[in-house]
This record gives C-alpha cells, structure tokens and sequence, in this order.
C-alpha cells in the first residue's frame, strides 16, 4: 500500500501521468505484472482506501493517504467496477475528471511538492523500507518476505531484457544497499519523513554489508 500510495502522491503533484506511471512500473518497464493505477483501479479504490485509512491510524505520517486518492473515493469514483477510478472504463481511457479534481487539490494547498519528479526508484523506496522494517521488527524473515512478494504478488525485476523474478530484499541487495540508502536519503530530504531509512538498513551499510557486490546483505552471497 506504501507504493501504491506514493503513485497516488506522484500523479496529485504532476510528476506523471496515470499512463506514463503504469507503463514504467508495469511489465514492459520496471516489471510489476501492471501499473499501480490499473492495479488500485482492479482492487476498487474503496478497499485501497479504508486499508490506508488504517495504516494511517497505526503508523501516522509514514503511511498518511494521498488526498487525490480520498477525493476520488468521496467521488464515488472506485475503479472497474464503477466504470471510473484513475481511468475512465472500460475503454480505460485517461479522465479529465480526475485532472480537474488534482487541479482543485493544488489550488486548494491539499497537495505539497508540486511539480515534483517522478523516478521508479521513489516508489520502490517506500516498498523497499517496509521490508526492511518487517526484518528488524521480526514480523517475518528475509526470504519469507522475498517469498511472498514474488508469489503473491508476481514481483518481478526487469535486468537488461529479462524479467527476473526477486523480492524486495533480493531486490535491494541486487541494486547495492548503499545506493538503496542513499536513495532514501535524498528523497528524504527533498519530499517527507515517509522516506526516512529503516535503521537496519543504515546498520548494514555502516557495517560494509552492501549486497551482492560485497557478499553479503539481507543475504549472503558465494562467489
């Protein structure tokens, strides 16, 4: 919910389309099965909805709901099975509804960092952060979470012209855990405290586990 949420903050701020989002997060680009929005347009923008209200109440600004996403909820717009949530269905066509509701949110202040950059990366970061924090909180081991993330929800990562299916840990270790924190630093300081580092993560790095490159991560690896 954390990154389907951040694709939500992305489109509010006019970083990107709906469109351009899906197609670089979805099979073709980053590797997802589909795009953040026709996945919440599926799900029903309801269910994403109540379930990021809750996550809202346990955990606070980590988890705060993209206004975009509430204003289309209180628009009845609820995704397939309404005809209209991010897209307009079932032609699944771009709305102009929802562009006039992300205009009336920016000039109402209800959006902050508008005109902000949309990277494949951010909305990974978040995803990538709440793996980390289940580790350190002992909620579930590594390759539990790597486990789960590819089979139930088809995670796949896009490495050159293959599809390689990896969890977010496998994931993080694979693209270096001190780019993964340096990432998370940078977006921290240019957008929210949603994006502050799971201490773990800022452990290993200090401790020179890297990831793949270095021979150990969240796993460890034999040359």
């Amino acid at each position: 919910m954390p990154y389907l949420n951040e694709a939500v903050c992305c489109l509010q701020e006019g970083a990107a389309t709906a469109a351009e989002i899906d197609a670089r997060m979805g099979r073709e680009g980053f590797g997802w099965p589909m795009g953040p929005f026709a996945l919440m347009d599926m799900l029903g923008l309801d269910v994403c909805h109540h379930i990021l209200a809750h996550l809202d109440a346990q955990f606070g600004e980590r988890m705060q709901e993209a206004a975009l996403l509430r204003a289309l909820y209180k628009a009845g717009r609820l995704g397939a099975k309404s005809a209209c949530g991010f897209y307009d269905h079932p032609d699944h066509r771009h709305s102009t509804e929802v562009d006039a509701l992300i205009q009336t949110l920016q000039a109402d202040e209800k959006v902050a960092h508008v005109g902000s950059t949309f990277t494949a990366e951010r909305l990974m970061a978040v995803l990538l952060n709440e793996a980390f924090l289940c580790v350190e909180e002992e909620v579930a081991g590594v390759d539990d979470i790597d486990v789960a993330c590819v089979t139930g929800l088809g995670m796949s990562v896009r490495v050159g012209d293959e599809l390689v299916h990896m969890g977010p840990l496998e994931y993080a270790d694979h693209i270096g855990l001190d780019e993964v924190l340096e990432q998370m630093r940078r977006l921290e300081g240019d957008l929210d405290l949603r994006f502050r580092p799971a201490p773990i993560l800022e452990s290993k790095v200090g401790c020179g586990e890297l990831g793949k490159a270095s021979g150990r991560g969240f796993k460890v690896y034999r040359s």
